[in-house]
């Protein structure tokens, strides 16, 4: 069972790291450095794979019901589409 400050600093996280994958994204955006578009890519992924882990973790564990989090659901979808 996890402690529910424990919960709040996932789901905290959880958000910290969409939100980085779209900073990271819309630097990409902006540059025509194709070395910096590669190297953000990188990052973004790594960004995605952690908030995947750790929004599987939280249902896994029932602590984060996806159909309560409206918001970040969609944020995180917009993550899949890319």
């Amino acid at each position: 069972m996890l402690k529910p400050e424990c919960v709040l600093k996932l789901k905290e996280q959880f958000k910290s790291e969409i939100m980085a994958y779209n900073s990271y994204k819309m630097i990409v955006n902006m540059t025509s450095d194709g070395y910096l578009k590669e190297a953000l890519d990188e990052v973004m992924y790594d960004e995605y794979l952690h908030a995947k882990f750790i929004r599987s973790y939280l249902i896994e564990n029932n602590a984060y019901d996806p159909m309560q989090n409206e918001e970040l659901e969609k944020m995180f979808a917009a993550i899949l589409s890319d």
